[in-house]
């Protein structure tokens, strides 16, 4: 059996491992793809909501039961020393707000997750903050996919091509991303 073959015979199993490792990189292809009906649009959301869940407590557990001076040796942590320190003293006044908008600002998920560890925030304000968080997330990607692709159809017709709609809809993603990035630094990582 080909490579294409298995992934297309496996699809929502190389999706989940996919968003349990490289998480967003792997889900806004995949939502474009469920626009398209290439995969169900439920299945991918839930498939992206566990993953993402199971990813996020096991940072979570990291955080919470390896020593610091333990997590600093590991060379994740270590590139991101800087980042963390920051967000680590504003971490202890508004935990759950960064919690829920760390899902929105690409590179910060893994460490609020063990910083949530490290700070022993309550196992389940964690789980449900999270859950809340990556259940919104997920859904507007799956949303900005979907009202992309059903505004772009008449343009199709036109250009022939889906690229489009998959090159705004990144952008989109994107703009976002670093729109949230930014109010995000700005209010918490002066």
């Amino acid at each position: 059996m080909s490579i294409i073959g298995l992934v297309v015979a496996h699809t929502y199993a190389f999706i989940f491992f996919g968003l349990l490792f490289a998480g967003e990189v792997v889900l806004i292809p995949a939502a474009y793809a469920a626009t398209l009906g290439y995969i169900g649009i439920v299945q991918l959301f839930l498939t992206a909501v566990i993953a993402t869940s199971i990813a996020d407590t096991f940072w979570y557990f990291v955080g919470k039961y390896i020593s610091t001076e333990r997590l600093w040796r590991i060379g994740f942590v270590r590139k991101r020393e800087e980042l963390i320190r920051n967000i680590s003293a504003h971490f202890t006044n508004h935990q759950l707000k960064i919690l829920f908008l760390s899902k929105a600002v690409y590179g910060t998920r893994t460490v609020i997750q063990v910083l949530s560890g490290m700070h022993h925030v309550p196992f389940a304000k964690y789980l449900s903050v999270n859950a809340l968080g990556i259940v919104s997330w997920t859904a507007f990607i799956i949303i900005v996919a979907s009202v992309i692709q059903t505004g772009l159809d008449p343009i199709r017709e036109v250009v022939h091509g889906a690229e489009i709609a998959f090159v705004v809809f990144v952008g989109l993603v994107i703009v976002v991303n670093i729109l949230v990035h930014r109010a995000v630094k700005h209010r918490w990582l002066r």
